[in-house]
């Protein structure tokens, strides 16, 4: 992991935009991924594979069939990227 994307997942707002002052405690995959510049696939793949701590909330509608999303804490996020920038 590049210092520069490091540097743009701590910039990430910690407060979400629809409730001002309420501390975000987590991200979607989506989110974290375009922070990374990475595939939404790569995420998914650590988490499935215990490399990124997660976990499954909220649920989402797709082809008429309800699953849990994975979601990642903002605690966990940070831990993962520094030991990725420490290797």
């Amino acid at each position: 992991m590049t210092p520069q994307v490091a540097e743009n997942l701590t910039q990430m707002p910690e407060h979400s935009n629809r409730h001002k002052g309420v501390t975000r405690l987590a991200w979607s995959v989506r989110e974290v991924a375009e922070a990374l510049g990475l595939a939404s696939g790569t995420i998914k793949r650590w988490l499935r594979s215990g490399a990124m701590r997660g976990f499954r909330g909220g649920s989402k509608r797709i082809f008429g069939r309800t699953g849990s999303e994975w979601r990642i804490l903002h605690s966990d996020l940070m831990e993962f990227i520094m030991k990725r920038m420490n290797r």
